[in-house]
């Protein structure tokens, strides 16, 4: 983990209690809700998008999923997360254009450390 404070905001936090959930992939709760198309779906897996994208591609090649609205992160802030350029490259190879940045927290007003951005299909337009 990155123990750099300017870097990861997290550096010095303590975990304080573990929960446990049930989850659920995306193409398992389309079926069971007999959803057909996602408008816009919005990943928040704390740097590890690109696992949750490839667990989608099957969605995302038959063109089901519309639009993506995730994190990315460009310094060390979790363990084994996603790199930024890996994320929009699995993107951009599934047809979906980067429409804009939306937040962003920067290091020392500089460089990005992490951004919210949206991806839409290449054939969608966006408002």
């Amino acid at each position: 983990m990155n123990l750099d404070w300017r870097e990861n905001i997290f550096a010095y936090e303590e975990v304080v209690s573990i929960e446990l959930v049930q989850i659920s992939t995306l193409s398992q709760f389309c079926q069971t809700y007999r959803i057909d198309q996602i408008d816009r779906l919005k990943i928040d897996r704390q740097g590890c998008e690109l696992p949750v994208l490839q667990g989608k591609s099957e969605l995302l090649r038959q063109k089901q999923i519309k639009a993506v609205l995730l994190e990315l992160n460009f310094t060390g802030l979790y363990v084994g997360q996603s790199d930024p350029l890996d994320v929009m490259r699995f993107l951009r190879d599934n047809q979906l254009r980067l429409v804009d940045f939306y937040e962003e927290e920067r290091i020392d007003g500089q460089e990005i450390r992490w951004t919210t951005a949206l991806f839409a299909r290449n054939d969608q337009r966006t408002t």
